[in-house]
């Protein structure tokens, strides 16, 4: 199996607070940890093999910088990043990987 890494700048939307960090991506995971500035500083782990699907999403209803990352379970994820389309095609990779 190939791995996947990628490091990038994110904000992790908790409730209001668009919380900063950097988000890793591998061929089994998602993992946002938090700068320390922030009032949420707990990371969050995502396994690829729980994500039902990844999209763009808009950020405050015309920023088209947003990400919505839905698990299987039915809980959603929203988090704002710069060039979206290759985060996106990274975790699609990854599912891919995880799928076969």
């Amino acid at each position: 199996m190939r791995d996947i890494e990628l490091h990038a700048p994110a904000n992790l939307f908790r409730g209001l607070e668009a919380v900063g960090g950097m988000l890793l991506i591998t061929n089994e995971k998602l993992q946002f940890n938090p700068h320390s500035v922030n009032f949420q500083r707990n990371p969050l782990e995502i396994r690829v093999e729980d994500i039902a699907y990844i999209k763009k999403r808009l950020t405050w209803f015309f920023i088209p910088t947003g990400i919505l990352i839905k698990l299987k379970s039915g809980r959603e994820y929203k988090l704002v990043m710069w060039d979206r389309d290759r985060i996106i095609g990274r975790v699609n990779e990854a599912i891919k990987l995880s799928s076969s």
